[in-house]
C-alpha cells in the first residue's frame, strides 16, 4: 500500500508527508512523555501512601 503511493508521489505531496511524519513524532513524543510523568505521579503518590500506612 506504501510502496504504491510513494511510487508516484508528487513533490509537493512528499514534503507534506515529511512534515506531517516530524508534526506526529513530535505529538508522540509530547505524549510519551505526558505519560511518563503521569505514571511516575502516580507511582510517588502510590509510595506516599504505603509508607504513610506504615
Amino acid at each position: 500500500m506504501l510502496g504504491i503511493l510513494s511510487n508516484r508521489t508528487v513533490p509537493g505531496h512528499a514534503a507534506s508527508s515529511a512534515l506531517n511524519r516530524r508534526r506526529y513524532g513530535y505529538l508522540s513524543a509530547r505524549l510519551q512523555s505526558w505519560a511518563m510523568s503521569k505514571a511516575v505521579t502516580q507511582f510517588s503518590r502510590t509510595v506516599s501512601a504505603w509508607l504513610s500506612k506504615t
